[in-house]
């Protein structure tokens, strides 16, 4: 049996022509995948912010008859700030890190207290959380009587909450509330939580009290006994956070990618088969 040799060696370099005449359908898919991949949208550089304040004054405890004998007043001010690059901050009157800040301020002798938190992240992705709180403690009896007596609480309050996104943001939060409780249990209460995704924007200011404002000053009337030691907590609130993670690729998207590049072996194989039969004939 002879062999036409030349035949043969035709078909060769034909066959090893075929890997660089597959190279460019190959390539451009796999590049096209990629761009796909990139292009999918992330939340990279993106904004979000918010902001909370809350004040108390004007702190009242009004017996309907006899009088209120107090201990001495005690301010415990409290603020914390951390965000996603790990740094963490903590202490009475302040506290700073980057995107974040928050203070709580309280005044055993004027009775007053004041909190502040501002979670702020401009053109990056990153998470930022903040608390801040005014606390005052003390300790009073209502003499003057026996039995029990009705005592009414008040105070002046005020304060604002915002919290905004552009397109990109993800989740910002803002929060101010305010606690009296007495032996434990919440005699006055006011909260004030807001949120929003991305393209928001919420601002929500509060005013009780004099001073312009118009709603009353926040009361609430409790019975009580005489002569009787109870103990009292106050305190101002103030939280925020602001969130800008980039999310993972959709199931769907990677999904995409990988029947393009599966696209793309199953075009190269097609070609290596029909430039090897076209070798053969």
């Amino acid at each position: 049996m002879s062999i036409n040799h030349e035949t043969t060696n035709n078909t060769f370099r034909r066959a090893s022509r075929s890997p660089r005449g597959e190279r460019f359908p190959v390539a451009a898919t796999l590049l096209l995948c990629v761009g796909l991949l990139v292009g999918i949208p992330h939340a990279a550089y993106a904004d979000s912010m918010s902001s909370s304040s809350i004040s108390f004054s004007n702190l009242q405890i009004d017996p309907a008859s006899g009088s209120v004998a107090y201990g001495t007043w005690t301010s415990q001010p409290y603020s914390e700030a951390d965000n996603s690059l790990g740094e963490i901050d903590f202490g009475t009157t302040s506290a700073g890190v980057t995107f974040a800040s928050a203070s709580g301020n309280a005044s055993a002798s004027l009775l007053t207290g004041t909190a502040t938190g501002n979670s702020n992240i401009v053109g990056t992705t990153a998470s930022a959380e903040t608390t801040g709180q005014g606390i005052l403690t003390n300790t009073f009896m209502i003499t003057g009587g026996t039995g029990s007596v009705n005592v009414t609480f008040s105070t002046d309050l005020s304060g604002d909450v915002q919290a905004a996104n552009d397109a990109e943001g993800v989740l910002a939060t803002a929060e101010a509330a305010f606690n009296l409780n007495v032996n434990g249990n919440p005699e006055l209460f006011f909260d004030s939580p807001i949120s929003v995704g991305s393209s928001a924007f919420l601002n929500s200011p509060f005013c009780y009290g004099t001073g312009g404002c118009s709603q009353a000053a926040l009361s609430n009337t409790v019975s009580l006994n005489y002569n009787t030691p109870y103990t009292i907590y106050v305190q101002a609130d103030a939280e925020t956070s602001a969130y800008n993670i980039t999310p993972e690729p959709s199931v769907a998207d990677l999904s995409l990618v990988a029947l393009l590049g599966i696209t793309a072996y199953a075009m190269g194989g097609r070609r290596r088969w029909t430039l090897g039969q076209r070798g053969l004939d």
